[in-house]
């Protein structure tokens, strides 16, 4: 699984090595049968010309830097795993009215 539980859609077919691609007359090919679909993919060039695609998954710069901090990775997986167990209990936001009665408010 990659970022944020979603699994990359590129199936594990293997493919020949070398396949000759038909580019339309607006320069596009179509990546399907490779298993890239309706994705965002980054593109490196090669010296000689080259493309190398890479499945990519857009994250906000508060997404980024969370999966940049170990400590925030490891609490969220440690929170995934409890809930993966039935561990759940209810969340109230900041936003919302607090209850005298409510536990969650002592």
């Amino acid at each position: 699984m990659g970022p944020l539980g979603k699994e990359l859609l590129v199936t594990a077919v293997r493919q020949p090595r070398r396949v000759i691609l038909d580019v339309d007359d607006r320069g596009r090919v179509s990546l399907a049968r490779f298993g890239f679909r309706s994705m965002q993919v980054v593109v490196d060039f090669t010296e000689d010309g080259g493309l190398v695609l890479h499945p990519a998954i857009a994250l906000t710069p508060a997404e980024a830097a969370h999966y940049g901090d170990p400590e925030a990775v490891r609490l969220l997986e440690q929170a995934l795993a409890s809930a993966g167990k039935g561990r759940l209990s209810p969340l109230r936001l900041r936003s919302e009215p607090s209850h005298s009665d409510d536990p969650r408010d002592e």
